[in-house]
């Protein structure tokens, strides 16, 4: 067998234990900081505004909406939505009508509400889907597209603006 020239013997069992020691203690610290941050990570999610949530629910609403729509008609900050609900497609007399628009909160801001009408009986009273909206936004693309835009400032959160162009499956829609 070969003699080990001095200088290169290798490690001792002292230097072995202390680097394994050193080792240890450097992934048990990131392991404490990956804990923290995953848990501050969860906390955050469960924190998101209330507010915000609720604006995405109703741009998805409308998204929804428009797809299935028969009839749509645009106006400054408006759109009325006819959907078939009675399965009749022949006659648009009883279809049932969605009208979103912004109304003042009286903060600056405004709610984004909708009016349902089934048919010629009168108007339900309006429904908040979001509060904090900054703008509303729709533009008929043509017959049969529809381009959305939200625009909201959610509490103790940045700026939200969602924006989308929709195909419908319209028998007619009218600017």
């Amino acid at each position: 067998m070969e003699r080990i020239k001095k200088g290169h013997e290798g490690l001792s069992l002292l230097e072995m234990i202390i680097a394994m020691a050193l080792l240890s203690t450097v992934l048990l610290a990131s392991s404490n900081v990956m804990t923290t941050l995953m848990r501050a990570m969860i906390n955050l999610s469960k924190s998101e505004p209330a507010s915000q949530t609720a604006i995405i629910q109703a741009f998805e609403d409308i998204i929804n909406k428009v797809q299935i729509a028969n009839a749509i008609n645009v106006s400054a900050g408006s759109i009325t939505i006819g959907i078939d609900e009675a399965g009749t497609p022949a006659s648009d007399a009883d279809d049932t009508t969605y009208t979103y628009a912004l109304y003042p909160d009286g903060t600056g801001l405004n709610d984004l509400k909708y009016i349902s009408q089934e048919g010629s009986n009168p108007a339900n009273a309006p429904v908040v889907l979001a509060s904090k909206v900054v703008s509303l936004g729709f533009t008929l693309l043509d017959a049969n597209r529809v381009e959305i835009k939200i625009t909201a400032q959610p509490e103790n959160a940045p700026p939200l603006i969602l924006k989308t162009t929709i195909v419908s499956r319209c028998r007619s829609a009218q600017p």
